[in-house]
């Protein structure tokens, strides 16, 4: 049985386009996931997130432009992340 608050946002998820239901239907299992205990990640990705984070101990971080354009692309108010990152 669902709560009422489940069973009004699937009401609500229905009104989505399929591409968006799928896409909220991935984070909801995602969440599942995470509640199940740590994400087993494979080696290619473990990899990356050392790099990012190496980059980010050297203080190499994509420039606010490109964030802001990241952001956009996506419907994202770049405004958001102002004052979030202080530069040395």
């Amino acid at each position: 049985m669902m709560t009422k608050l489940l069973d009004l946002a699937i009401a609500e998820l229905r009104k989505l386009p399929p591409s968006d239901q799928d896409e909220t239907a991935e984070m909801l299992l995602w969440s599942m996931e995470m509640r199940e205990g740590p994400l087993s990640l494979d080696n290619e990705t473990l990899a990356a997130i050392k790099q990012g984070l190496d980059q980010a101990r050297r203080g190499e971080f994509a420039p606010d432009a490109d964030i802001g354009a990241l952001w956009k692309r996506h419907g994202l108010r770049s405004s958001a992340i102002r004052g979030v990152r202080k530069t040395a």
